[in-house]
This record gives C-alpha cells, structure tokens and sequence, in this order.
C-alpha cells in the first residue's frame, strides 16, 4: 500500500467514525425527546397525588433538567416542608404568614404543596413567560406575575412576609446577586424573611484548584455568566460570602443549614430576616 493509500483509508476511517458519532448522538437526543413525549402521555393520563395538574414535560425539564414526574412531586414536597421547617425553627410558621412570593416559581414544583395551607395568600413570579403562562392556568388562587433577568419585580415596597427562591442565586453572577438580594430586601416586611440557597462546601470537590482559592477567599466563584439565570450558568460560594452580601442588604442571617435545602439536594439553605 502506497503512502497515498494509506492515508485515504485513514480519512475513510475518520470519515465513517464522525458518520456513526453523528447517528448515535441523533438517536440520542430523539431517544431523549420521546422520552419526554412518553411523560407528557402519562401526566395526562394519571393525576398528580395532590390533585393539581402535572405541566408538560418538556417545562419541567426547562427548570430541573429532568422530566421525571416521581421527582418533580417528591422534590417539590421536600422544598415545601423545607421553607416550613426552617420558619418553625425561627419561631414563625409558615401558617402565621401573610402575603408569601415564590421568586423563580417556574411551573410550580413547589408553590403547588403550599397551597393546601390555609391563610396565606401566595404569589410567584418568573421571567420565563411560557412557565408563567402555564402555571396561571393550572393553580387558580395564585397571583403570577412576569420578571426580567433583572430587578426590578412588579410589587410595592414592603409586599411580602416571606419570598422564597429555591436555587436561583446558584445561577446568578455577582453582579446579579447583589442587585436582586436588595430587591429581595425591598419587597419584604421589616421582619420579614428572605429563603435562599447556595452551592456551597458540598461543590468544592468539582472546583478547580483556582476556583477552590476563589471560593476560600470568600469571593464567588462564577461559571458561564454569559448565560445568567439558565441551568448552564453556575455559581459557588462560601459561608463568608453569603452573609456579606446579606448584611449589605439589610439583612441578617437567622437560620444557616448545610445541604439544607431539601428539595434541591446539596445546597446551602439560608433564612434570612430583614432588619
């Protein structure tokens, strides 16, 4: 075989290996989109345990990653008894609360297991409006209400007893999250809290040696901050850095709970109240 042989059969080679790489990632992502359509056929089939709707499964990928509906409703659950038990340990349940904002609601994997609590009046807001669409039509009583990527929310000044936002800040550059842990102040009481989660200690192990010093530093470490508020844009921090950015709001921290966050397993939880 001639040199010029040799190196047609490599290309051939190379040629027929990206061909198959090709095929297999197509019958992969068509595998994944029926997988998705299987779903959606049996959320409209069986009722969710708590009577609401199950949204379609490609909105709940949209927010978790996943279509799965065993998760959706368990994870959800989790995140409510959550937010409830961290309230109780500050000595004010959940009950008790007035007005309550679900910030980042998406299509309801949480607010929808607050509902069966009588007395406080809930509201959710996000900036995707097709979650927003979804969610208006599926939990009667709620008031929804679109964002943007940035503050500022449509509420008055000192609206909320209590507003929630279960992995958002862990999707925020700094930049944004300062901007929106002072709207988070403006909206609520004073007195009232703010519950927020982080990725923190957990996530070192998957840092960088230079992103480990950042995060050691107290500052916050930032992946993909072109992509802020998707699932792709990734944010770690340490203790330090998350009651510094509480206090210069005008914030305190009551409650500190390591992989607290129940329904978003991993993540820091923190209630903060306002002073």
């Amino acid at each position: 075989m001639t040199i010029k042989d040799a190196v047609k059969s490599v290309v051939f080679r190379s040629q027929t290996l990206a061909r198959i790489t090709n095929e297999l990632y197509t019958l992969y992502v068509r595998r994944s989109e029926l997988k998705g359509l299987l779903h959606e056929w049996q959320a409209r089939r069986k009722p969710a345990p708590d009577g609401f709707r199950i949204p379609p499964g490609r909105l709940m990928h949209l927010v978790a990653g996943t279509s799965n509906i065993d998760w959706f409703f368990k994870s959800g659950k989790a995140g409510a008894d959550s937010i409830r038990s961290a309230l109780d340990k500050a000595g004010r349940p959940y009950s008790s609360l007035n007005d309550v904002l679900d910030w980042g609601c998406g299509c309801g994997r949480v607010l929808r297991h607050l509902m069966e609590t009588k007395g406080p009046r809930l509201f959710g807001c996000d900036y995707n409006r097709a979650l927003i669409k979804w969610s208006a039509s599926a939990y009667s009583g709620v008031k929804f209400s679109n964002n943007e990527i940035n503050p500022p929310l449509p509420y008055p000044d000192n609206s909320f007893d209590l507003a929630y936002g279960l992995s958002i800040f862990t999707h925020l550059p700094a930049g944004l999250q300062t901007a929106w842990i002072m709207e988070l102040c403006r909206i609520i009481r004073p007195g009232g809290f703010a519950l927020i989660t982080f990725h923190g200690e957990h996530y070192l192990p998957q840092l960088t040696p230079s992103e480990a010093q950042v995060f050691r530093s107290g500052q916050l470490v930032v992946r993909e901050h072109n992509l802020a508020g998707s699932n792709i844009c990734g944010t770690y921090c340490s203790d330090k850095f998350v009651r510094q950015l509480a206090r210069a709001s005008g914030f305190e921290v009551v409650l500190f709970e390591p992989e607290g966050a129940k329904g978003n397993p991993r993540q820091n939880l923190y209630l903060l109240q306002k002073r």
